[in-house]
Protein backbone atom coordinates (compact mmCIF):
# COMPACT_ATOMS: atom_id res chain seq x y z
CA UNK A 1 0.00 0.00 0.00
CA UNK A 2 2.93 2.25 0.34
CA UNK A 3 2.68 2.86 -3.37
CA UNK A 4 -0.92 4.99 -2.50
CA UNK A 5 0.96 7.34 -0.22
CA UNK A 6 1.16 10.86 -1.87
CA UNK A 7 4.34 12.16 -2.79
CA UNK A 8 4.36 15.22 -0.36
CA UNK A 9 3.76 12.98 2.41
CA UNK A 10 6.62 9.72 1.81
CA UNK A 11 9.73 10.25 4.39
CA UNK A 12 13.08 9.40 3.03
CA UNK A 13 15.82 8.19 4.37
CA UNK A 14 18.82 10.23 4.11
CA UNK A 15 20.64 7.37 2.24
CA UNK A 16 17.72 7.68 -0.40
CA UNK A 17 17.91 11.81 -0.44
CA UNK A 18 21.63 11.31 -1.16
CA UNK A 19 21.08 8.55 -4.35
CA UNK A 20 18.23 11.62 -5.65
CA UNK A 21 20.80 14.00 -5.28
CA UNK A 22 24.02 11.87 -6.30
CA UNK A 23 25.78 12.83 -3.73
CA UNK A 24 27.63 11.56 -0.82
CA UNK A 25 25.71 10.50 2.79
CA UNK A 26 27.45 12.82 4.46
CA UNK A 27 26.53 15.65 1.75
CA UNK A 28 23.40 15.06 2.78
CA UNK A 29 23.61 15.55 6.61
CA UNK A 30 25.97 18.50 6.31
CA UNK A 31 22.67 20.07 4.33
CA UNK A 32 20.82 19.38 7.13
CA UNK A 33 23.17 21.22 9.62
CA UNK A 34 23.01 23.83 7.61
CA UNK A 35 19.54 24.09 6.97
CA UNK A 36 19.09 23.48 3.28
CA UNK A 37 16.88 20.52 3.83
CA UNK A 38 14.38 20.21 6.55
CA UNK A 39 14.49 17.02 8.64
CA UNK A 40 13.15 15.24 11.48
CA UNK A 41 13.91 12.64 13.74
CA UNK A 42 12.27 8.72 14.24
CA UNK A 43 12.56 7.60 18.20
CA UNK A 44 15.79 6.08 17.35
CA UNK A 45 17.15 9.08 16.45
CA UNK A 46 17.52 8.60 12.69
CA UNK A 47 17.09 11.95 10.25
CA UNK A 48 13.86 11.61 7.95
CA UNK A 49 13.05 14.09 5.40
CA UNK A 50 9.63 14.76 4.05
CA UNK A 51 9.74 14.32 0.05
CA UNK A 52 7.78 17.42 -0.46
CA UNK A 53 10.32 19.36 1.95
CA UNK A 54 13.24 18.65 -0.08
CA UNK A 55 11.88 19.33 -3.12
CA UNK A 56 10.30 22.56 -1.58
CA UNK A 57 13.83 23.70 -0.71
CA UNK A 58 15.97 22.62 -2.85
CA UNK A 59 16.37 24.41 -6.60
CA UNK A 60 15.45 22.24 -9.20
CA UNK A 61 18.41 23.61 -11.43
CA UNK A 62 20.49 21.80 -7.59
CA UNK A 63 18.66 18.51 -7.79
CA UNK A 64 19.29 17.97 -11.84
CA UNK A 65 22.60 19.39 -11.79
CA UNK A 66 25.15 18.36 -14.56
CA UNK A 67 28.74 17.61 -13.74
CA UNK A 68 29.65 20.82 -16.17
CA UNK A 69 28.35 23.70 -13.64
CA UNK A 70 28.60 21.49 -10.31
CA UNK A 71 31.73 23.40 -9.33
CA UNK A 72 29.91 27.17 -10.38
CA UNK A 73 27.60 26.68 -6.61
CA UNK A 74 30.63 27.06 -4.11
CA UNK A 75 31.68 30.90 -3.99
CA UNK A 76 32.47 33.57 -1.01
CA UNK A 77 34.17 31.60 1.79
CA UNK A 78 32.98 27.98 0.83
CA UNK A 79 35.38 28.06 -1.93
CA UNK A 80 38.07 30.17 -0.05
CA UNK A 81 37.86 27.41 2.34
CA UNK A 82 37.98 24.85 -0.46
CA UNK A 83 41.03 26.27 -1.91
CA UNK A 84 42.84 27.73 1.43
CA UNK A 85 42.18 24.04 3.08
CA UNK A 86 42.87 21.48 0.48
CA UNK A 87 45.52 23.11 -1.48
CA UNK A 88 48.63 22.55 0.37
CA UNK A 89 47.24 18.68 1.05
CA UNK A 90 46.67 17.94 -2.49
CA UNK A 91 50.18 19.47 -3.29
CA UNK A 92 51.71 17.15 -0.65
CA UNK A 93 49.71 13.70 -2.31
CA UNK A 94 50.51 15.02 -5.81
CA UNK A 95 54.13 14.99 -4.82
CA UNK A 96 54.02 11.40 -3.27
CA UNK A 97 52.52 10.06 -6.74
CA UNK A 98 55.02 11.82 -8.56
CA UNK A 99 57.40 10.62 -6.58
CA UNK A 100 56.26 6.77 -7.74
CA UNK A 101 56.60 7.70 -11.37
CA UNK A 102 59.84 8.32 -13.74
CA UNK A 103 61.47 10.79 -13.58
CA UNK A 104 60.68 12.39 -16.69
CA UNK A 105 57.25 13.77 -15.67
CA UNK A 106 58.20 15.43 -12.32
CA UNK A 107 56.53 18.23 -12.03
CA UNK A 108 53.35 17.37 -14.19
CA UNK A 109 50.30 17.47 -11.91
CA UNK A 110 52.00 21.72 -11.13
CA UNK A 111 52.49 22.22 -14.96
CA UNK A 112 48.99 21.11 -15.68
CA UNK A 113 47.40 23.55 -13.07
CA UNK A 114 48.99 26.38 -13.96
CA UNK A 115 48.45 26.11 -17.86
CA UNK A 116 44.89 25.20 -16.59
CA UNK A 117 44.49 28.13 -14.81
CA UNK A 118 46.10 30.32 -17.71
CA UNK A 119 43.67 28.62 -20.34
CA UNK A 120 40.77 29.52 -18.07
CA UNK A 121 42.29 33.53 -17.78
CA UNK A 122 42.34 33.49 -21.70
CA UNK A 123 38.49 31.79 -22.31
CA UNK A 124 37.20 34.32 -19.20
CA UNK A 125 36.35 32.78 -16.96
CA UNK A 126 35.11 33.99 -13.43
CA UNK A 127 37.99 33.91 -10.88
CA UNK A 128 35.89 30.84 -9.20
CA UNK A 129 35.97 28.71 -12.03
CA UNK A 130 39.86 29.53 -12.93
CA UNK A 131 40.73 28.78 -9.42
CA UNK A 132 38.06 25.08 -9.78
CA UNK A 133 40.21 24.85 -13.28
CA UNK A 134 43.89 24.94 -10.91
CA UNK A 135 42.58 22.70 -8.62
CA UNK A 136 41.53 19.95 -10.83
CA UNK A 137 44.95 20.01 -12.48
CA UNK A 138 46.16 19.40 -9.42
CA UNK A 139 44.31 16.80 -8.58
CA UNK A 140 43.36 14.72 -12.10
CA UNK A 141 45.87 12.07 -11.95
CA UNK A 142 45.27 11.35 -8.13
CA UNK A 143 43.48 7.75 -8.98
CA UNK A 144 47.12 6.71 -9.71
CA UNK A 145 47.54 6.34 -5.82
CA UNK A 146 45.68 3.41 -6.44
CA UNK A 147 48.19 1.94 -9.65
CA UNK A 148 50.44 -0.59 -8.52
CA UNK A 149 54.59 1.45 -8.32
CA UNK A 150 55.50 -0.70 -10.82
CA UNK A 151 53.56 0.23 -13.70
CA UNK A 152 54.12 3.62 -12.31
CA UNK A 153 57.36 3.62 -11.90
CA UNK A 154 57.87 0.99 -15.49
CA UNK A 155 60.28 2.64 -18.02
CA UNK A 156 59.68 -0.06 -20.92
CA UNK A 157 56.19 -0.19 -22.92
CA UNK A 158 53.60 -1.58 -20.95
CA UNK A 159 51.88 -4.73 -21.38
CA UNK A 160 48.15 -5.29 -22.26
CA UNK A 161 47.27 -5.57 -18.81
CA UNK A 162 49.42 -3.40 -16.78
CA UNK A 163 47.73 -0.49 -19.75
CA UNK A 164 44.44 -2.33 -18.47
CA UNK A 165 45.11 -1.38 -15.06
CA UNK A 166 46.85 2.31 -15.52
CA UNK A 167 43.56 3.41 -17.26
CA UNK A 168 41.67 2.87 -14.07
CA UNK A 169 43.24 5.81 -12.34
CA UNK A 170 40.60 8.42 -13.84
CA UNK A 171 37.95 5.98 -12.06
CA UNK A 172 39.71 5.44 -8.81
CA UNK A 173 40.53 9.23 -8.04
CA UNK A 174 36.64 10.16 -8.74
CA UNK A 175 35.99 7.55 -6.34
CA UNK A 176 38.65 9.06 -3.63
CA UNK A 177 36.98 12.66 -4.04
CA UNK A 178 33.38 11.65 -3.78
CA UNK A 179 33.16 11.73 -0.42
CA UNK A 180 35.34 14.46 0.70
CA UNK A 181 32.59 17.59 0.65
CA UNK A 182 35.00 20.08 -0.38
CA UNK A 183 36.22 18.14 -3.20
CA UNK A 184 33.43 16.39 -4.75
CA UNK A 185 32.99 18.88 -7.46
CA UNK A 186 36.53 17.73 -8.81
CA UNK A 187 34.62 13.99 -9.30
CA UNK A 188 33.69 14.10 -13.18
CA UNK A 189 36.53 16.03 -13.78
CA UNK A 190 38.78 13.51 -12.86
CA UNK A 191 36.80 10.45 -14.06
CA UNK A 192 36.35 11.87 -17.69
CA UNK A 193 39.51 13.94 -17.97
CA UNK A 194 40.93 10.79 -20.52
CA UNK A 195 37.61 10.84 -22.63
CA UNK A 196 38.01 11.79 -26.85
CA UNK A 197 36.19 14.09 -28.37
CA UNK A 198 35.26 11.88 -31.07
CA UNK A 199 34.08 9.36 -28.22
CA UNK A 200 36.74 6.92 -27.90
CA UNK A 201 38.71 7.57 -25.08
CA UNK A 202 37.60 6.19 -21.55
CA UNK A 203 36.17 5.24 -19.06
CA UNK A 204 32.38 5.91 -20.41
CA UNK A 205 33.39 6.92 -24.32
CA UNK A 206 31.74 10.03 -23.79
CA UNK A 207 31.80 12.52 -27.22
CA UNK A 208 32.02 16.02 -27.94
CA UNK A 209 29.62 18.18 -25.70
CA UNK A 210 28.64 15.36 -23.52
CA UNK A 211 32.46 15.36 -22.47
CA UNK A 212 32.61 18.32 -19.14
CA UNK A 213 34.26 21.32 -20.69
CA UNK A 214 36.51 21.46 -17.47
CA UNK A 215 37.46 18.16 -18.29
CA UNK A 216 38.62 18.74 -21.98
CA UNK A 217 40.71 21.14 -20.82
CA UNK A 218 42.47 19.22 -18.32
CA UNK A 219 42.70 16.22 -20.84
CA UNK A 220 44.28 18.29 -23.42
CA UNK A 221 46.65 20.65 -21.09
CA UNK A 222 47.41 16.80 -19.61
CA UNK A 223 48.38 15.47 -23.23
CA UNK A 224 50.46 18.31 -24.33
CA UNK A 225 52.68 18.29 -20.93
CA UNK A 226 53.32 14.87 -21.30
CA UNK A 227 54.33 15.33 -25.34
CA UNK A 228 56.29 18.43 -24.15
CA UNK A 229 58.58 16.84 -21.65
CA UNK A 230 59.33 13.71 -24.06
CA UNK A 231 60.03 15.96 -26.76
CA UNK A 232 62.47 18.09 -24.80
CA UNK A 233 64.25 14.59 -23.36
CA UNK A 234 64.95 13.70 -27.18
CA UNK A 235 66.31 17.85 -27.61
CA UNK A 236 63.28 19.35 -29.30
CA UNK A 237 62.82 22.40 -27.10
CA UNK A 238 60.73 24.36 -29.57
CA UNK A 239 57.04 24.68 -28.27
CA UNK A 240 55.71 24.60 -31.56
CA UNK A 241 57.16 20.88 -32.46
CA UNK A 242 54.79 20.02 -29.07
CA UNK A 243 51.88 22.14 -30.24
CA UNK A 244 51.86 20.26 -33.72
CA UNK A 245 51.46 17.10 -32.19
CA UNK A 246 48.43 18.32 -30.44
CA UNK A 247 47.30 20.01 -33.51
CA UNK A 248 47.07 15.98 -35.35
CA UNK A 249 44.08 15.10 -32.94
CA UNK A 250 41.80 18.15 -33.05
CA UNK A 251 38.32 17.29 -33.27
CA UNK A 252 39.49 13.33 -33.02
CA UNK A 253 41.21 13.79 -29.32
CA UNK A 254 40.84 17.68 -28.50
CA UNK A 255 38.24 20.05 -29.71
CA UNK A 256 39.75 22.27 -32.32
CA UNK A 257 38.54 25.55 -30.12
CA UNK A 258 40.54 24.76 -27.02
CA UNK A 259 43.68 23.63 -29.22
CA UNK A 260 43.76 26.84 -30.61
CA UNK A 261 43.33 29.15 -27.34
CA UNK A 262 46.00 26.14 -25.85
CA UNK A 263 48.48 27.63 -28.92
CA UNK A 264 47.93 30.90 -27.92
CA UNK A 265 48.28 30.33 -24.45
CA UNK A 266 51.09 27.95 -24.19
CA UNK A 267 53.42 30.05 -26.07
CA UNK A 268 53.69 32.79 -23.18
CA UNK A 269 53.24 30.47 -20.23
CA UNK A 270 54.81 27.63 -20.95
CA UNK A 271 57.11 26.39 -17.57
CA UNK A 272 60.49 24.20 -17.90
CA UNK A 273 60.07 20.55 -17.49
Amino acid sequence: MIDKIPHEHRVLTIKEVANVLKVSVQTVKNYIYQGKIKSFKTPGGQHRILESEMNKKLDPSFVNRDMETAGVELKGNDLKELMDVSALIVRAIVRAIEGKEIPLFLGHSIRVAKLCKQIGWDMGFKDEKIDLLNMAGLLHDIGKLNVDDAILSKTEKLTRDEYKELKRHPQFGSEMVEDVEYLQIFSPIIKHHHEWYNGMGYPEGLKEGAIPLNAQIVGLVEAFDVIRCKNKAKGKKNIQDSIDEIKKFENIQFASNLVGVLENVAKKEIQQC
